[in-house]
């Protein structure tokens, strides 16, 4: 049997994303927007992240800031600043698929926009999803999880080409 790098990555269901096409958007337009998704990812059982970004994505660095002080570090991205924007992953399990409730978040935001500002992206579940989530976490100024899917601890484990 021969090992397949797409292997490596396989996911148990396939990622989905919500593009936002709403701009800029502030931090309390992100905040509202994570309680909706928690709300129906919570019904259905479906994991979820969403990330609230100012930074370009090709500029983006992460950096720690030791302050002399007790506790963990800070984290601050530094790069080219852009107009507030949120990216976001969606991740179901092998019983339930993730698509019918992103389905109902697209919806739930258009209502709330007055107008279509959202379409629906499938990730895949092999390598596209795994570079998705690195992206994400790689520009993230706020990041907001739930369910039962870590993705934080799924990047970290397979920190290969990140």
């Amino acid at each position: 049997m021969k090992f397949k790098i797409l292997d490596y990555f396989r996911l148990q269901a396939n990622c989905y994303c919500i593009e936002i096409y709403a701009t800029p958007l502030s931090i309390q337009d992100y905040l509202v927007i994570c309680e909706k998704i928690r709300y129906y990812c919570k019904k259905d059982g479906i994991s979820w992240m969403a990330v609230y970004s100012t930074t370009d994505s090709n500029t983006a660095k992460s950096t720690v800031i030791h302050t002399k002080k007790r506790g963990r570090p800070q984290k601050v991205i530094q790069g080219k600043k852009v107009d507030g924007h949120i990216h976001n992953l969606f991740i179901g399990n092998e019983n339930k698929s993730a698509y019918s409730t992103v389905n109902q978040i697209k919806k739930s935001l258009d209502k709330k926009y007055k107008k279509p500002i959202c379409k629906v992206v499938s990730k895949g579940r092999d390598y596209h999803a795994y570079n998705t989530m690195c992206y994400n976490l790689k520009q993230a100024d706020i990041v907001r999880t739930g369910g039962d899917f870590d993705f934080k601890e799924y990047v970290n484990s397979h920190d290969l080409f990140c």
